[in-house]
């Protein structure tokens, strides 16, 4: 987790899909706060690198095991054999995502890991999706009130005691050294894992769109326009963005034809059927958590109340 009095660095990007992108610098260091304006350049993306690490997808994409409570978290690792001693990085998929379930992500995966090809990289999938555990009960619950995955003090929910328990087992732990990136919900997710992790964990944590920085007076309707919002966004990104790297069709059949052992004939995701799937990654439980996580929380019921939830 990072220091209290710690820096972070929060960038803002605006004018989506213009290249090179115009962003603001927000940084925070104890109470001081400098707002910069930056210029974000464009990478360089190289096929064989975004190629090799579809390979490598392929090749790690399973799960981890809290050896405490046994749930797992879907994953799948990029330049699976790199060092560490200069940390890896995590990233986080959005509320409804996992590889399993959206290949939409292979593609994102692959195109951020070749950005820095010989840096390992680790991709997570949201809870309840995929191979990866939902919350408990008792978790949805506390979501749903107060909106928020970290409890009262920085205490973190049990799911991620547990993926920060799953990920040292595995051996993807490192102190310090781990940079986080995130988008939309994946930014709470992002957060619940600092607050597992011991301090000076994480180095760096770049998480856009990032919900419930404050509450609304009507939470579902604000999460709902969230949600539409992005996905008007999305559309103009499409249509603006001069990217070769752009999610496009053809990127992810690509993606879809090198991962086999997630999406071809004999892969455990074919041998479910749609309605199956989206009894996982669409149930009305988790719709209504995600909502309310979105809006931040519902404004009936006090967000500090204890939760009854064991670590």
């Amino acid at each position: 987790m990072l220091e209290p009095n710690g820096r972070i660095d929060y960038i803002n990007r605006h004018a989506a899909g213009n290249q090179p992108y115009l962003a603001e610098l927000m940084s925070f260091s104890g109470h001081e706060i400098l707002v910069t304006q930056v210029v974000l350049e464009p990478v360089t993306i190289q096929r064989p690198d975004y190629e090799q690490a579809l390979k490598e997808i392929n090749g790690t994409w399973g799960s981890i095991t809290d050896p405490k409570t046994g749930r797992t978290y879907e994953i799948a690792i990029t330049s699976p054999s790199a060092p560490t001693e200069d940390g890896f990085d995590i990233e986080f998929a959005t509320e409804k995502s996992s590889l399993s379930n959206n290949p939409g992500n292979a593609v994102e995966f692959a195109a951020n890991s070749a950005v820095r090809p010989g840096r390992k990289r680790v991709y997570i999938g949201s809870p309840g999706n995929g191979l990866s555990s939902d919350f408990d009960p008792e978790e949805h619950e506390y979501i749903r009130e107060t909106g928020k995955l970290i409890r009262r003090g920085g205490r973190p929910l049990p799911t991620f005691a547990g993926l920060a328990r799953a990920l040292e087992t595995a051996g993807l732990s490192v102190k310090p050294g781990i940079r986080l990136s995130a988008n939309s919900g994946g930014s709470s997710y992002a957060r619940g894992l600092m607050a597992a992790l011991e301090h000076d964990t994480v180095t760096h944590a770049y998480l856009k769109n990032s919900p419930g920085v404050t509450r609304h007076r009507a939470a579902v309707v604000c999460s709902t326009a969230t949600l539409v919002r992005d996905i008007i966004d999305d559309n103009l990104s499409a249509r603006r963005s001069e990217d070769p790297w752009k999610l496009t069709q053809e990127e992810v059949k690509h993606a879809k034809a090198m991962l086999p052992r997630i999406y071809g004939e004999d892969s455990i995701n074919q041998q479910q059927t749609k309605a199956q799937q989206a009894r996982t990654s669409h149930s009305p439980s988790k719709l209504v958590t995600t909502a309310r996580m979105l809006a931040g929380g519902a404004r009936t019921k006090s967000p500090d109340r204890p939760p009854l939830i064991p670590i």
